[in-house]
């Protein structure tokens, strides 16, 4: 090999060294945060529209509906926390996705918990798919903090 090839492969190889990352990299990299942040804004603003279905759709008797619905949401729930999970999966650095996913699901909870009566039995449904949310809020509250 010629001395300038070496030259250059030498500086291609130190540069490695001291820039791991390529701006193309990084920007990847940045997509896939801007990505999760999208997706938990998209589940903050899905959640409230589709509470304010199921309380329609519960005002009407129509609880059928309703858990579709509720059902629906908790899918977009579950299509969010994977995003996270790839995007992220290093939830040290990148813990403000989770935590703003888990105070969406916490309020939604909340204001679910208000429109349900637990011991009517005509809300079955609805009541199955509201602990299947806890069961997902439950999980990433046990992500963000580890025993």
């Amino acid at each position: 090999m010629s001395r300038s090839v070496l030259a250059l492969l030498a500086i291609v190889i130190l540069s490695q060294a001291a820039f791991p990352e390529s701006p193309a990299q990084k920007l990847r990299g940045r997509a896939r945060e801007v990505d999760a942040t999208a997706c938990v804004d998209g589940v903050t603003n899905h959640g409230n529209r589709t509470l304010d279905a199921v309380a329609r759709e519960i005002n009407r008797g129509r609880l059928t509906e309703a858990a579709v619905r509720l059902s629906e949401y908790r899918d977009k729930v579950q299509a969010c926390q994977v995003t996270l999970e790839t995007n992220n999966p290093d939830l040290a650095n990148h813990q403000r996705g989770y935590k703003r996913l888990e105070i969406s699901l916490r309020k939604s909870l909340r204001r679910l918990n208000s429109l349900l009566i637990p011991t009517n039995e005509e809300e079955a449904p609805l009541l199955a798919v509201k602990d299947q949310l806890d069961e997902l809020h439950r999980g990433l509250i046990q992500v963000l903090f580890p025993d």
